[in-house]
Order: structure tokens, then sequence, then C-alpha cells
């Protein structure tokens, strides 16, 4: 139960982040309307579309993460244990935590795509939602582009 309740607030927060980022305009998601226009079906459709597609990318890309650190270690084998073990992974739901900030900025950056590439940019933004997280957190083991200097 607790786990449904928190889809929903991700829902939910994705959802905001919709009515943040629609401004209307031409190209993409928002030649749907002018910005004084309430969206259109076909924009609520794509963009809830590009949202779960997103969701997708993220758990396909701590998957892959999983996949090759247990390769690392010596495995040649996947086993169904890798959906339980994907499910659980702080970095699915760092990911997951993080979607409705990064699903705002997929809406701001991509609004001007036509819908095709714009499914393609979420997925991709979902797949690396872990590594972006992350170097907002400034985990260990993440690259960064300045380094401090030493000594």
């Amino acid at each position: 139960m607790k786990r449904a309740a928190l889809y929903l607030l991700l829902v939910i927060a994705g959802m905001a982040a919709w009515f943040l980022t629609y401004n209307g305009g031409e190209g993409g998601l928002s030649q749907f309307g002018a910005a004084d226009e309430s969206p259109p079906l076909r924009w609520w459709l794509t963009a809830a579309g590009g949202y779960f597609v997103m969701l997708v990318g993220a758990v396909l890309g701590v998957a892959c993460r999983i996949i090759i650190e247990r390769r690392a270690q010596g495995a040649d084998t996947v086993d169904i244990s890798l959906v339980r073990a994907t499910f659980q992974h702080a970095d699915f739901w760092l990911s997951m935590l993080a979607s409705p900030l990064l699903y705002g900025t997929v809406l701001q950056t991509g609004a001007e795509l036509p819908q095709g590439p714009f499914i393609f940019f979420a997925l991709q933004s979902g797949f690396s939602a872990y590594v972006i997280v992350n170097s907002l957190l400034g985990a260990k083991g993440t690259a960064t582009l300045i380094k401090p200097p030493t000594g």
C-alpha cells in the first residue's frame, strides 16, 4: 500500500510539472494550443506517454547498471532476481523521486520536438536519470566536469 501511495505521489508531481511547463507556441508539444488555452487531449496524451516512457527508461537504466555490476563480478547469466533487484535498488528510487523534476526539464527542452523524437528523448532521459541525480547529489564515483584542486 505504501508503494502504491508513492507511485500516486510521483504521478501527481509529474502532472504538476506538466502544468508548470505548458507554454503554448509552435512545434512539438507546444504546437497544440496557445498559452492562454487549456491543453487539448492530444497534448495530455503525449505528455502522459512521455512521462510513462521516461519512467520505463529509468527502470531499464537501473537494470542495465545492475547487469554491468554483476558482469564485473564475474556473472555471465541473468536470472529473474534482476527484476526484484531493479525495483529495490537505491538508484531506482532516486530516479523515481527525481522524475517529476527531470520530466519538467524534458518538457521544457523537448517541447519543440515532434512527437516521436520527444518520446525518444524522454526514454533517453529516463535511462540516464540515475546518472543525472548522482551528479546533482555529488555522489562518489561520478564524473565531474571540473575537478577540485588537490593539495
